[in-house]
Parts: structure tokens; C-alpha cells; sequence
């Protein structure tokens, strides 16, 4: 065995290269830091010059694109929380500011000086002034934590964000949630120009995001639903609270005909995390799939989830539509992408509980590009129009449409089929509707589809709704279809191995699929058109 030498080290053997290396490293830093600009870059709103918010993302080509110190970056995309301090290399540098789809986006640059200081002031201007004609913003899927979605929602201009982060509340709370730090004051808006935002936060909505389940989403929960509970349990909770509201977000799976049929569902993301800025997830297995030629492709699963929020409005189901980014604040996306607009009255203070009245009432309309407004008959979407025998009802339709992707053709959908199509310049030159009447029971929605290639892109109005002789339309072939998939959805449920292991909630499963058989039966019954 070796001998084991100890020595006494001095102090100063160990300070000494300490000190040495560090001063070394601030002698590097101070010679980089000496040729590096330093700059600001502040953002403004062009119409009241206010400071805001924003989303800034430097234009290739960057291998590592500057971050202002501190900054939350999800992807290319950098919060700018009314000015961005950088410290860069000399050089030219041109970057995006973007601020949700009713601002313009902004391209703009700057040339980075050796050793120099420089202050960038971007204003940023408005195209559509939603909130002015009653319209507030709404994401109601997100999963970043309750002060992260603040802070980004602020840069979208968003007026309300759920996230499954957080405690539940059945009365979102401002002072549950206090304002990110550094969000300048006058985010909020300019009261002479734009009505401020409500800056809601809702947290702790409860989400099923298994296969099969249908991504059942349920928000403003005032107790808890402990993390094991099942689809089942949870809406037992939501059933018992007057604020709950209850919706799916994946209208294409297995659980859907047994969720449907306890008529406890508020509403239907229509587009929801599945759909990215840049690309749409792939459509996956389904129990039932009313067409797999047709579902094909980047816009399949979009088209998928329009068909079948379709075939749920022609069975008599009277669900408005709503939108979710599935933002988490790491996966590519941003909060506000999928968004959907409650109208509040202008005679009204708008609060979040109205927000969240109105939204189930079905005043809305939802985009992912797009921004669309209209009426009928000076009505907003979710209104009910009642007609006698073969007297019908005139169409007064009004639009306002801004688009930032090429939109080829606006649409009048009733009962599923397009009852007026038009080229947009066709439709401007003319300047108006042609003359429409109903003369019987149904929906109609007003959409625009983009041309964009790389995801499903579109704004669509909640349904107006046409009912004559007390008769709602329920149609046949919906009914059907509906049937077809709970059977096939049973049969499924049967045979997941992991659901039956689970003797509670495969108990839970075959009660709703009991109830599901009669409801659908009865439904069928009460079917009158084809």
C-alpha cells in the first residue's frame, strides 16, 4: 500500500488563482462587452400611445437570436413586456412584433452599432377594434401557470384565459391572480379610444385529456375534484354548481355520444389545442370515423372537428362554439391563437361573470385567424328567430371581416350546406347580401375558411338559430350517426383492458352507456327531418 501524504496548504494558494481567474474572465467580458450595442426596443400602441405589450420574434438568420435578459421565450417568440433591453453584436437585425390578430403585425429592423446605445420605439397599430363593438376575447385552454398566462396574455391583448394551473374558483378574482411585474399600467387600454380589457385569469378548470375521453373540460369549479375522479365523477361535481361550465375540446373521440347524451356539455371547442400556428396534430385513432378519405391531410383534423360540431348542431343540440391554445408556456404555440369573442352589450359594465353568461348564451364567434363580426337581423349569433306555418324569415345579415391570410370564399351555412358563397372582392364590389329567407327549422353560421396550407385557419359565428311551429330541427342522419359511434364506442370501452381493470369506473362507464342508448333511442324518436 502506498504512503498517504498530508500537506498544510497556505490560504493564499487557494485565493490567489481564484482571484486570477476571475479577473481574467472580466478582462474577456469587459473586451466583448466593449465591441456589444446595447438596446432598447419599446412597443406602443400606435392609436393611443399607450405602451404594450407584445410578442417580438428576430427574423432568421439567427442560429441563436438575442434574448432580452430575464424575457419568457416560448420557441422563436419573446415577451416583450412594454420595452426589451438587449445586449448584442454589431450587426443588422430585422424582427416581427406581434400583438393578436386586432393589431397588424409589424416588420421592422435596426443596425447595431460597435460600443453604441440605442432606444427603438415601435408603434403598433390597431385593425379592428373588437372591444369598441362589445366583443371580448376569450383562450380556454391553457396550462401555463396563472402568473405566466397573465403576462402572455397581455401581449396577445386577451381579455380572459383558463388554465388547468392553479386553484379552482367557481368567481374568478383579479386579486387571485395580481398583475406579472413590469406589465406596464396602460395595458389595460386607452378609456378615450378603447375600452379597457378584463384581464381575467381563471385558474383551476379540470381537464381529461386521456384518449377517449373527449378532452372534458370543465371550468369555474368552486371545490376541488380530487385527481383520480373520472369523467363521471367530475360532472357529478359540475352538476351540483350553478357557475360550472362544461365542454369538450376533442369532438372526434370515443367518450362523445355518452357525453352528449348527459346534456350537461356548455359548449364545444371548436378549435382547440390540436390546431398549431404552423402545423395541425395528425388525426388519431377513433373509435368511430364518419370518413377516413375525407379527413385527410394538415387540415384534416380541423375539417374533422367542424364536420362533426356540425352533426351535433343537426341533432338538436344547441352548443355554441369556443377555442383553446392548449398553451403551456414551452410547447410552440401562443396564448390567444385559438381564441373565442363573447359579445357584452355596450349599455352593459362588462365583468368576467357576463362574459362567461354570454359565452354559454352562444353569443360568440371563434378564430385562429381571421376576425369576423355579424349579425342577423340585428341579432348576435346564439339568437333564436321563431317562424309560423310557411311565413318565412327575412335575412338582414351585416359583416365586418379583417383578414391577414388569403381568404378565398365567405360562407352562409344552413343546416350544414352553404346557401350563399362568394369570391370576397365579388362580395365587396357587390356590397351587400343577396336576398335571403328561412322557411323552416335550423342553424346557420357565417364562416370564412384561409387558403393557408399548413393548419385549418378559419372564423366562424356562433349558430343563429330558426325554429317554426315549435319544432327545433333534429335531423335523421345526425341521429344516426350518433348511434353508429356509440356502439362502436361501447364496444371499445368493453374491451379497454386498463378502464375494466378499474372496477368503479367501469361500473361509471356501463351506467352512462345505459343512459346513452335510451337517450339516443329517444332522440331518434323525436327526429323529423331528413
Amino acid at each position: 500500500m502506498g504512503n498517504l501524504h498530508l500537506r498544510r496548504r497556505s490560504p493564499w494558494g487557494c485565493i490567489l488563482p481564484g482571484l486570477w481567474l476571475a479577473a481574467w474572465l472580466w478582462a474577456g467580458w469587459e473586451a466583448g462587452a466593449r465591441g456589444q450595442s446595447l438596446v432598447e426596443i419599446a412597443f406602443f400602441d400606435k392609436e393611443s400611445g399607450a405602451p404594450i405589450s407584445a410578442r417580438l420574434e428576430f427574423v432568421e438568420p439567427f442560429q441563436r437570436f438575442p434574448r432580452p435578459l430575464g424575457a419568457l421565450v416560448v420557441g422563436r417568440q419573446i415577451l416583450v413586456e412594454d420595452t426589451a433591453r438587449l445586449k448584442i453584436a454589431p450587426g443588422k437585425y430585422e424582427f416581427m412584433v406581434r400583438r393578436g390578430p386586432e393589431f397588424l403585425d409589424v416588420r421592422s429592423g435596426f443596425e447595431a452599432q460597435r460600443n453604441a446605445r440605442n432606444r427603438y420605439e415601435v408603434h403598433v397599430p390597431r385593425k379592428s377594434p373588437m372591444r369598441r363593438w362589445g366583443w371580448y376575447s376569450g383562450d380556454l385552454l391553457g396550462a401555463a401557470s396563472a402568473e405566466t398566462t397573465r403576462r402572455w396574455m397581455r401581449a396577445d391583448d386577451l381579455d380572459l384565459a383558463a388554465t388547468i394551473d392553479g386553484v379552482a374558483s367557481s368567481v374568478a378574482d383579479k386579486a387571485a391572480f395580481p398583475p406579472g411585474k413590469g406589465a406596464p399600467a396602460a395595458d389595460q387600454g386607452d378609456a378615450a379610444n378603447t375600452p379597457p380589457r378584463l384581464d381575467q385569469v381563471q385558474g383551476g378548470s379540470v381537464y381529461f385529456p386521456k384518449p377517449g375521453q373527449g378532452g372534458l373540460l370543465i371550468h369555474r369549479l368552486a371545490n376541488a375534484v380530487p385527481e383520480e375522479a373520472s369523467p363521471w365523477g367530475a360532472l357529478a361535481e359540475a352538476a351540483k354548481e350553478e357557475a360550472a361550465h362544461v365542454e369538450l375540446t376533442k369532438p372526434w373521440d370515443r367518450d362523445v355520444p355518452l357525453l352528449l347524451a348527459t346534456q350537461q356539455l356548455d359548449s364545444i371547442q371548436l378549435l382547440s389545442g390540436y390546431l398549431l400556428p404552423d402545423s395541425s396534430l395528425p388525426i388519431p385513432p377513433a373509435a368511430f370515423q364518419p370518413d377516413p378519405l375525407r379527413f385527410r391531410g394538415k387540415k384534416g383534423l380541423g375539417r374533422l372537428a367542424e364536420f362533426l360540431y356540425w352533426q351535433m348542431l343537426e341533432a338538436g343540440f344547441r352548443l355554441p362554439p369556443t377555442a383553446g391554445s392548449g398553451f403551456d408556456g414551452k410547447t410552440f404555440t401562443y396564448l390567444g391563437y385559438n381564441r373565442v369573442y363573447a359579445f357584452l352589450p355596450l349599455t352593459e359594465v362588462p365583468t368576467p361573470d357576463r362574459w362567461w353568461q354570454q359565452l354559454r348564451a352562444g353569443h360568440t364567434v371563434v378564430t385562429n385567424g381571421p376576425l369576423l363580426k355579424a349579425t342577423v337581423n340585428e341579432q348576435p349569433p346564439g339568437s333564436i328567430f321563431y317562424g309560423q306555418g310557411q311565413e318565412g324569415i327575412d335575412l338582414d345579415m351585416n359583416l365586418e371581416l379583417t383578414v391577414r391570410d388569403p381568404v378565398e370564399y365567405l360562407d352562409v351555412i344552413f343546416n350544414g350546406k352553404a346557401i350563399y358563397q362568394a369570391k370576397l372582392e365579388e362580395h365587396a364590389r357587390r356590397g351587400r347580401f343577396p336576398d335571403l329567407k328561412i322557411q323552416r327549422s335550423g342553424w346557420l353560421v357565417l364562416r370564412v375558411v384561409t387558403s393557408y396550407e399548413d393548419s385549418y385557419r378559419l372564423a366562424t359565428t356562433a349558430p343563429f338559430y330558426f325554429e317554426f311551429d315549435g319544432k327545433p330541427r333534429i335531423a335523421k342522419e345526425a341521429v344516426g350517426l350518433f348511434q353508429q359511434w356509440l356502439t362502436a364506442s361501447l364496444t371499445a370501452i368493453e374491451q379497454d383492458v386498463q378502464l375494466q381493470a378499474d372496477a368503479e369506473v367501469a361500473t361509471a362507464y356501463r351506467r352512462a352507456g345505459d343512459q346513452a342508448v335510451q337517450f339516443w333511442r329517444d332522440r331518434a324518436e323525436m327526429a323529423q327531418a331528413e
